[in-house]
């Protein structure tokens, strides 16, 4: 009599394989919608969806989080804008940020502006500071936060801001940007221009 041989795989063995394989493919799949974007002066990349809209120009980043560019200042989604400048100010970032902010209110004409204090964060590993910002303006309500950073002999300063209900889902995705924001400089190459 022959002796019957254990299969292979079992049925829950296989069920487990085919799981684990749909997972793996989910994440790759998850990987191959993010576009790496890089900053025009080479200081840094960041990763963001490749649905989302993208400018770069000289020392300019814009992140759009739309399939469509908008037509003009009407904020209808996520927009973040990144500036970067080879000099750095003498004023503490904190400080520099806040008066930046307060500045952009009344420039801008916010009605109801609200400006948070100014507060500690990181952006690809490396400190900076963060001012929550609130108000309405011609195109309606919006909320966001502005961070400067001051890196590489270099204040970058990055303005994330989206219509006010959207905001709180908005807000998990700069959290996610700045978390894979990678730095292509060392943190202290000296500033090549004057401050």
């Amino acid at each position: 009599m022959r002796s019957r041989s254990k299969p292979l795989m079992t049925h829950a063995t296989l069920t487990l394989a085919l799981i684990l394989t749909m997972v793996l493919m989910g994440c790759n799949n998850r990987a191959d919608k993010l576009q790496t974007i890089n900053s025009s002066d080479s200081l840094f990349h960041v990763k963001a969806p490749s649905s989302w809209q993208q400018r770069v120009d000289d020392n300019f980043m814009g992140l759009y989080a739309s399939d469509t560019l908008p037509t003009s200042e009407d904020l209808k989604s996520l927009s973040i804008v990144i500036l970067s400048g080879r000099t750095v100010s003498t004023t503490a970032s904190p400080e520099l940020l806040a008066e930046f902010a307060k500045d952009r209110s009344v420039t801008r004409k916010w009605k109801g502006a609200k400006l948070g204090d100014p507060t500690k964060a990181d952006i690809g590993g490396r400190s900076s500071s963060r001012v929550a910002v609130s108000g309405s303006d011609a195109n309606g309500a919006f909320a966001g936060a502005y961070y400067l950073i001051r890196t590489s002999g270099s204040d970058v300063l990055v303005m994330a801001v989206a219509p006010a209900d959207q905001w709180g889902e908005s807000e998990t995705s700069v959290t996610q940007l700045t978390k894979d924001w990678f730095w292509h400089e060392p943190a202290t190459r000296e500033a090549s221009g004057t401050p």
